[in-house]
């Protein structure tokens, strides 16, 4: 008996150790959104939100302390597929629907624990959604599906936004701008200016349209993800992808922006 019990328990043990880690696993929901394979992509975006117009809208947030943070922040960076015109490629290796059910500060999801010691506290000072921890639904949403660790994926995305940030003319301009109207050709001129004239393939200028007025809200730049870091380089630019007409046919992003009246919100 001895003898084959002995026989058996490397058995039971091999089937136990998968049940474990069924156990551990993360949550998945069957479906396209909880398969997407991380990496395969073809350039970035560092979407990059004008903090001004978006505490218009959210007045209560706590990432809209008067004060602190204002002129371009962090939105997200986001891996892109040149012919994914719905922007589906997204929560590579974790369920949409999931994610979506859990509160942006949950513990089940919250991965401030995976960066680096003080990772946290530079993001923030240019991403002020780390206050009602919108790096959490960054990462599940984008970071997944770059190929990076939570570490090295946000310390690129604080390194580019904050250069963004720190580029002279846009910045100057939207400042002075506040309470007042922008035609979209200033905004391309400011933006050509501080980023060079092969750029300009590679940004398109948000606005958020309500009641028939547009407000500016957002710059989203194409970057090379093999030259990523070479930002605000010329080499590190990539083509936006070309956004589908109508017919289906695709024609170059011209992002939401009307040409005049653009609100620059105080």
């Amino acid at each position: 008996m001895k003898a084959i019990l002995g026989s058996l328990l490397p058995l039971l043990v091999s089937f136990l150790i998968p049940l474990q880690g069924l156990a551990t696993a993360k949550p998945r929901v069957a479906g396209n959104d909880s398969t997407q394979p991380p990496g395969q992509f073809d350039t970035y975006i560092l979407a990059m939100s004008y903090q001004n117009d978006f505490c218009l809208t959210q007045p209560s947030s706590a990432s809209c302390k008067p004060g602190e943070m204002d002129g371009m922040t962090l939105h997200g960076l986001w891996p892109d597929r040149n012919t994914d015109y719905k922007n589906t490629y997204q929560f590579c290796g974790y369920s949409e629907s999931w994610v979506n059910k859990q509160k942006w500060c949950s513990a089940a999801i919250d991965v401030k624990s995976q960066m680096q010691p003080g990772e946290l506290d530079s993001l923030g000072q240019i991403m002020p959604g780390v206050e009602t921890c919108l790096y959490n639904h960054e990462w599940y949403a984008h970071g997944t599906c770059s190929g990076l660790n939570v570490a090295d994926y946000f310390q690129d995305a604080t390194v580019l936004a904050t250069r963004f940030h720190n580029l002279p003319q846009i910045q100057a301009l939207i400042r002075s701008s506040a309470g007042q109207t922008l035609e979209k050709a200033q905004i391309i001129a400011a933006l050509t200016a501080d980023l060079g004239s092969q750029a300009e393939a590679s940004f398109v200028v948000m606005c958020r349209n309500v009641g028939g007025k547009s407000y500016f809200s957002q710059i989203n730049v194409g970057l090379d993800r093999q030259k990523l870091m070479e930002f605000p380089a010329a080499e590190s630019f990539a083509p936006i992808k070309p956004y589908p007409d109508k017919n289906g046919a695709p024609e170059p992003d011209q992002g939401t922006c009307p040409d005049a009246g653009i609100l620059i919100s105080l």
